[in-house]
């Protein structure tokens, strides 16, 4: 079996490859970079689905690939304030797509007004606030990692998502 995760950031993908194996011991992993065509920060549950579901077709097509995992992280504003969390979409070659969402973070307002005031993603957005650079925001800590002082990762983030998408795939609940 043959797995495509449509990312070029190696943690998301690593953190999903580490749960798919639980699934599929023996699946051959590789991560492919692939838009997700939805804007760079994407804001809202539809749009972040979208994201998800788009990268996860756009892989498993693009290696000719047996599942397609497809990660998006998002803002999604409330009456109650702004979270970031993730979504992962995995599709197969007969259209069972399943979906997982990750917990969600409060931002802090000075997060959320540089995302929807300024329009900054959320690394550039973190990489003000935190003093930290967008590439370890990105590729390491999350913000999630920041904002819960290493409680609650990205890496972990894109698991729990994953474990989510999955109950499609491992449950006979959802049979047709």
């Amino acid at each position: 079996m043959k797995i495509a995760i449509g990312t070029a950031n190696e943690l998301k993908a690593k953190a999903i490859e580490k749960v798919m194996r639980r699934v599929y011991p023996d699946a051959e992993f590789v991560m492919v970079d692939v838009p997700s065509g939805v804007k760079d920060n994407p804001t809202g549950k539809e749009e972040g689905m979208l994201g998800a579901l788009n990268r996860a077709r756009r892989a498993r097509d693009k290696t000719k690939a047996d599942l397609g995992v497809g990660p998006e992280g998002i803002t999604e504003t409330t009456a109650y304030g702004s979270f970031v969390y993730g979504w992962v979409a995995i599709v197969d070659n007969n259209g069972k797509v399943g979906f997982g969402a990750s917990a969600q973070v409060m931002l802090p307002a000075a997060v959320e007004d540089r995302i929807l005031g300024e329009r900054k993603t959320m690394d550039q957005a973190m990489s003000e606030v935190s003093n930290k650079s967008q590439k370890s925001i990105r590729f390491e800590h999350g913000t999630n990692g920041i904002l819960t002082k290493g409680m609650y990762s990205r890496d972990r983030e894109f698991q729990d998502a994953t474990v989510c998408a999955l109950a499609r795939f491992v449950s006979n609940y959802y049979d047709e």
